[in-house]
């Protein structure tokens, strides 16, 4: 039951936990400003075109970097840190921020089940009480034939991160 001591217990847990995660922001809101002034993000779309400059190549060089990112740090840390460095050659290339947007959550969706982070995938043996080896089948189906056919959509036909913006008259 909740009483005085438990409360104050709960409360000290809950404010201990929202303090490292305010921390977290805070300090990577600090590196993507830092990476930001020091021209990082210009100097990424100008390696990235000189290794290509195919639409095709490039947005899927992104997908490999979310995926990895994905697996291995939270989708926050991914979004505050990659998401304002890659944003630039994205919108180069003619990728529609909302679908850029569209592209990152997929990708690190996808992450939150891929081992070694995958927080969910956890997550859901944890509750389901099964072992790591009994969920790695259905989750290699589930990434297989659930999350990439619908990243390879996401990643290359924008009318479809699009569409939903566009009929509620946002684009």
């Amino acid at each position: 039951g909740l009483n005085k001591g438990s409360y104050c217990e709960a409360a000290i847990s809950s404010a201990t936990t929202v303090g490292s995660i305010m921390l977290l922001i805070m300090l990577c809101m600090c590196l993507g400003q830092m990476f930001i002034m020091v021209g990082a993000p210009q100097e990424i779309t100008k390696a990235v075109l000189s290794i290509s400059d195919s639409k095709v190549v490039i947005l899927l060089l992104i997908n490999l970097i979310f995926i990895v990112m994905g697996m291995l740090v939270t989708d926050l840390v991914s979004i505050l840190l990659i998401v304002p460095l890659l944003l630039p050659l994205v919108t180069q290339i003619g990728v529609h921020p909302v679908q850029f947007g569209a592209i990152a959550i997929t990708n690190l969706a996808m992450g939150t089940v891929t081992p070694p982070y995958a927080t969910v995938f956890y997550l859901g043996l944890r509750m389901g009480k099964a072992k790591i080896n009994e969920g790695l089948k259905p989750l290699l189906i589930l990434i297989i034939f659930g999350y990439l056919p619908i990243l390879i959509l996401t990643t290359y036909i924008p009318a479809l991160s699009l569409a939903l913006p566009r009929m509620m008259g946002l684009l």
